[in-house]
This record gives C-alpha cells, structure tokens and sequence, in this order.
C-alpha cells in the first residue's frame, strides 16, 4: 500500500512537474513574444522621431528659403525705387535738352528756310 502511495505521489509530482515546464515555457515565449513587440514599438518610435526630425530639418530649410527670398524680393524693390528714380533723372535730362535744342533747332530751321529764300 506505501509503495502504491509512493507511486501515485511520484506519478502526481511528475504531472506537476510537467505542467510547471509547461508553463515555463509558455513563460519563456510570452517573454519573446513581448520582446519583439517591445521592440517592433521601439522600431516604429525610432521611425516617428526619424520623420519629425526629418520634418524640423525641412521646415528650417523652407524657412531660411523664405528668408532668402524675402531679402531677394526686398533687394529688388530697392532696385526697381532706384531704377525709376534713374528713368526719372533720365526723362528730366531729356527734357531738359529738348528743352535747350527747341532754340537751336528754331534756329537752324529758320537758317535753312533763309538760304532757300536767298
């Protein structure tokens, strides 16, 4: 009777031992299998800071674009001020000369039409 005892709590400890490895290694792929979780997560984490860095570079790279075209466009409006006040002093010379050559050219008409009338 012991012995059968012995062997039915020797065969009870082996099905708990079975069970315990079991659950070990249910354990051991659940910790796996949240390892590659973890680390899928981490990857996609490095990614999203990857873009939003990649994101802030661009963004500076647009902004000083458009800095560098705001001075442009400045620089132009500057030139044009300039080049309208050059076509200003320009037309004003001109006008200034035609003004000066009306008597010259009044002149020379008027010798002409007197060597015609000689």
């Amino acid at each position: 009777v012991m012995l059968e005892d012995t062997s039915r709590e020797l065969a009870a400890a082996n099905g708990r031992e079975n069970e315990l490895s079991n659950y070990l290694k249910e354990a051991i792929h659940e910790k796996l299998r949240a390892e590659t979780k973890a680390k899928s997560y981490e990857q996609k984490a490095d990614e999203a800071v990857q873009v939003l860095e990649n994101e802030k570079v661009e963004w500076k790279e647009k902004k000083t674009l458009l800095i560098k075209l705001r001075r442009e466009v400045e620089f132009l409006k500057e030139k044009v001020v300039t080049t309208e006040n050059i076509s200003d002093k320009y037309r004003e010379r001109c006008e200034e000369l035609e003004k000066s050559l009306a008597p010259v050219k009044v002149f020379a008409y008027l010798s002409f039409r007197i060597t015609i009338l000689r």
